[in-house]
């Protein structure tokens, strides 16, 4: 309307501008609305394509997981494309439907990241190793590690970026299918990140170790399971391999039973290890790794070696059974000098339960020895290839099952704050508010295979400085049967260590990210008297812990 005046243009002019304005939102809607449809279908696309590569994967079809990786590629690739224009970057500012947008737009670009940068580069290593010998004639082919190290580099850039990208995202106000699937993501990211990491770590560090830059003498302990220690169990058997430019020769092995118990500890013990353990990490071999720091565990090695060789090693590297087991079931079985076949079925019984029922001490150690010389010698003739290699070690060292030192600095640098780097270097590196659970046996036997364990972590956040009560739940149950005390004294433990034959005796220890305090251990109504000590700047509460067989205890921390 215009009467003349000219009074009438202002409100045309706005009428124009809204009924524009309008127009614009309604067509970004329609343009988001179409284009996240789009990138749905892209994203679902990769659902099913997961568990194929799983498969691929399992089969070592490394033709079959190129192929996935590039439909992977493809489908992630067109999501990021969707998703990354300026009107959905727009629109991640609207109410409700901004976090979700934002939440689409990161994952699609991280898919899209991690296949042209993570997973391209994983199966060019893949290519490397494909039917290559990385063990001939008991030598290991540095040059393919070296080979590996830049895909393996960039591929463990781009996967802890990622991490990092999905757990600074915003998931409280987004639709549940939106946030459970950014959840799964972020779990599935992190153990990829955790893999390729460890992979790049041991491909920068092998060379070095295996003696590219001179000679070195690697000492490696087996701890068994049996006996429980914080770095997983005692330290039952000893053996030195020599390396040079990847040569490598078995040299010596020790049993236990070959050093003797001290009076005085081998080392001065941190201040730490005496609060909780009193002497005992130093005085008996057995307890090198009741420590959580394996830096301070591979020095008494070193100096136990020593003391028993004369030999100083350059390399402490401690591993527990299922760390063989795995090398086993990858080589398809280990032949004996028996004749027998060692397999990964029956390597529990074999090396685990039956030897403590029915061999005495000497003979527990010669089959100890020739197991470890027979699958040293079978995988140094090339009995497991790089990819079952690979597939071999991964779990066990994510796990936490093996721990490495290295008087190398530089070497030792890669090493201490990744999962390599024993128990405390892996409380450290857990994101958040971690909180460490440590067992230590106390009764002298073999026990542990009778005991379960849970764990539940309970937060109050009702306190009024603001601050947070945590209670940290160990519940510890015996399934030793009725009649234990009749087990072999090397099961029990013969009461030596003041324990019944039959019982478990633990020492449970609960450790704390820095800056909490510890508020008493209670046992049911009972008040127990805890240990406590800053463990390396990890607040620590320990107590001694009695099951009798069958018997159920919870312990609150």
């Amino acid at each position: 309307y215009d009467d003349g005046s000219g009074s009438g243009a202002l409100p045309i002019v706005l009428w124009s501008i809204a009924g524009g304005l309008l127009l614009v939102l309604l067509g970004a809607g329609i343009w988001l609305g179409v284009r996240a449809v789009q990138a749905q279908a892209e994203l679902k696309a990769l659902v099913p394509l997961v568990d194929d590569l799983r498969d691929a994967a399992v089969d070592r079809d490394l033709a079959k997981i190129e192929q996935i990786a590039d439909e992977v590629g493809t489908h992630a690739s067109r999501a990021a494309e969707l998703t990354g224009d300026p009107v959905w970057r727009a629109a991640e500012i609207v109410p409700f439907a901004g976090p979700n947008l934002t939440a689409v737009r990161v994952v699609s670009q991280q898919l899209a990241d991690m296949s042209d940068a993570a997973v391209q580069p994983l199966l060019d290593v893949l290519g490397l190793v494909d039917g290559a010998s990385l063990l001939d004639a008991g030598k290991v082919d540095l040059a393919l590690i070296e080979q590996a190290q830049a895909p393996l580099e960039r591929a463990a850039g781009t996967f802890s970026t990622a991490a990092s990208e999905l757990d600074a995202l915003e998931t409280a106000n987004v639709i549940a299918d939106v946030r459970d699937a950014v959840i799964e993501l972020q779990g599935a990211v992190h153990t990829a990140a955790g893999a390729t990491a460890s992979a790049r770590d041991a491909a920068d560090l092998l060379p070095s170790l295996l003696g590219a830059d001179g000679p070195r003498t690697i000492l490696l302990m087996f701890q068994n399971n049996a006996e429980l220690r914080t770095g997983g169990g005692i330290t039952g058997s000893f053996t030195q391999f020599d390396a040079q430019d990847g040569a490598l020769s078995l040299v010596d092995q020790a049993s236990s039973s070959d050093f003797t118990r001290l009076a005085a500890p081998i080392l001065p013990t941190p201040a730490a290890d005496a609060a909780l353990f009193g002497d005992d990490v130093g005085t008996f071999v057995q307890n090198i790794t009741m420590t959580t720091d394996f830096d301070f565990s591979a020095e008494l090695a070193v100096a136990w070696w020593q003391q028993h060789t004369g030999v100083t090693p350059d390399v402490v590297v401690a591993i527990d059974p299922l760390v063989i087991r795995s090398v086993v079931a990858a080589a398809g079985g280990v032949p004996l000098p028996d004749g027998t076949v060692l397999t990964a079925d029956d390597f529990i019984d074999t090396l685990l339960v039956e030897p403590y029922r029915t061999l005495d001490q000497d003979q527990q150690t010669l089959l100890q020895e020739a197991v470890t010389a027979a699958t040293f010698d079978f995988v140094l003739r090339g009995g497991i290839s790089p990819l079952e290699w690979i597939g071999a070690l991964t779990g066990p060292v994510q796990d936490g099952r093996v721990s490495l030192w290295t008087a190398d600095p530089d070497a030792e640098a890669l090493v201490a704050d990744t999962v390599l780097g024993g128990p405390r270097a892996r409380h450290a590196a857990t994101p958040g508010d971690a909180f460490a659970v440590w067992l230590n046996d106390a009764g002298g036997g073999k026990m542990a295979p009778f005991l379960e364990t849970a764990v539940e972590p309970r937060v109050e956040v009702c306190r009024a400085d603001g601050k947070s009560d945590v209670t940290i739940s160990v519940t510890l149950t015996s399934t030793a049967p009725a009649d234990a005390a009749s087990l072999p004294t090397s099961v029990t433990g013969g009461g030596y260590y003041g324990v019944a034959p039959g019982d478990i005796s633990l020492e449970l220890s609960v450790a704390a990210p820095e800056g909490f305090l510890a508020a008493g251990v209670t046992d049911g109504a009972e008040r127990l008297l805890p240990a406590d000590a800053d463990d390396r700047g990890f607040p620590t509460s320990l107590v001694n812990v009695v099951l009798a067989p069958s018997q159920t205890r919870t312990v609150d921390f």
